[in-house]
């Protein structure tokens, strides 16, 4: 029987110690620079995972702010609608005093008395939203607040859209001033 050839043989013990001890060290050094690695890598996923649960954190405190400052929308648009609602309806009122044949000095006129009725629950519409409005729109933010249109369009959605509510009571209230000056 032939046997393969050996890779002690002709060797002396010595010699095949050294040489199992040099491929011991290459393996072992191959095993710690891959347990390195794989710790590298392991530091790296849980650094991500913390900074992905802070994003997470943030997220919701955001999506929380948002769904807060979106019904506080839903009530602005409510009261706006409800002081168009009543301008109109005041505006009309005026016309119809104007157009009238019924001196406007009278005091005692039906449509006069409506129609300041109308002016003072506008009035008190007003002073609601401004209420509302006051609560809602942080303290730096404001219609005079001396802001360019670069930091206008950094604002969020939200913002903006306060902003435009504002204009448009800022509009009523002028409407309100010419319909007053009208009838005096």
């Amino acid at each position: 029987m032939m046997k393969g050839p050996s890779e002690v043989q002709a060797k002396t013990v010595g010699e095949v110690v050294l040489t199992w001890n040099r491929e011991l060290e290459h393996r072992t050094n191959f095993f710690v620079a891959r347990a390195k690695a794989l710790a590298d890598w392991d530091r790296h996923i849980l650094k991500n995972r913390h900074q992905l649960m802070a994003l997470q954190v943030d997220l919701g405190k955001a999506s929380s702010s948002q769904d807060r400052l979106e019904r506080q929308l839903d009530i602005l648009q409510v009261h706006q609608k409800e002081i168009c609602d009543a301008l109109g309806v005041m505006e009309a009122e005026a016309e119809h005093l104007a157009r009238s044949s019924q001196p406007r000095d009278d005091p005692g006129s039906a449509s006069q008395e409506t129609l300041y009725t109308l002016a003072e629950t506008i009035s008190a519409h007003l002073s609601n939203l401004g209420d509302v409005l006051h609560g809602i729109v942080p303290a730096g933010t404001s219609a005079d607040d001396g802001g360019t249109d670069a930091h206008a369009s950094q604002r969020p959605p939200s913002e903006s859209t306060l902003q435009a509510h504002l204009q448009s009571l800022h509009s009523i209230e002028q409407k309100i001033g010419h319909a007053t000056a009208a009838l005096m």
